[in-house]
């Protein structure tokens, strides 16, 4: 029970002893006690003290309950912007994996299309990524956005050689990574 219902309870019974007493015989037995409103006094200003210290400890509760609240907001802010990097990641790869077979110039077009993803990877603060776990995953789909930008570079070499890259080769890879890491965004976003 806190404070102020205590407060609330003995004030009643106060008033319901007043009234069930009658006003003069209390009045005549608090005339007869002299000291009685030096220790009203005391128990008053005891009361207000700690109804002031529960007042400032409810009040730094609630902020620190609005400051964590505001955080796992951001965070599942930060979890969402990530999974959407992620899935705009394994769709560039797709499409890069496609641009093999096709000609120079849609192979050329997906390198940049990667290397934009990748740069966008990059540029997330570290510090700012919700988990730990998530930053690992994020360094290893930006490793397989190296490989993949790799094999984009390699691929004219090796036509020029006479030997055809299977398409497919590249989705496996980040299919497995992305999803790791966007699984950890989704238990992120889901707290």
């Amino acid at each position: 029970m806190n404070g102020l219902a205590m407060l609330g309870i003995w004030t009643a019974v106060s008033a319901a002893i007043a009234i069930v007493a009658g006003w003069g015989p209390l009045q005549a037995w608090l005339e007869a006690h002299e000291k009685l409103a030096a220790w009203v006094q005391a128990i008053g200003s005891i009361a207000a003290i700690l109804g002031a210290a529960w007042i400032a400890y409810w009040q730094a509760s609630a902020s620190k309950r609005d400051f964590i609240a505001r955080r796992i907001e951001l965070e599942k802010e930060k979890a969402r912007s990530i999974k959407s990097l992620l899935r705009r990641a394994k769709l560039i790869v797709d499409n890069a994996d496609r641009a093999i077979g096709v000609d120079e110039g849609a192979r050329r077009l997906a390198a940049e299309q990667v290397r934009f993803v990748q740069a966008a990877l990059r540029g997330l603060p570290i510090f700012e990524i919700p988990s730990a776990e998530l930053v690992f995953q994020l360094q290893r789909v930006d490793r397989d956005l190296f490989y993949v930008l790799a094999v984009l570079d390699r691929t004219a070499e090796r036509e020029a050689l006479g030997r055809r890259m299977k398409p497919g080769r590249l989705m496996t890879r980040i299919n497995k990574r992305s999803a790791e890491a966007v699984a950890t965004c989704d238990a992120i976003i889901g707290r």
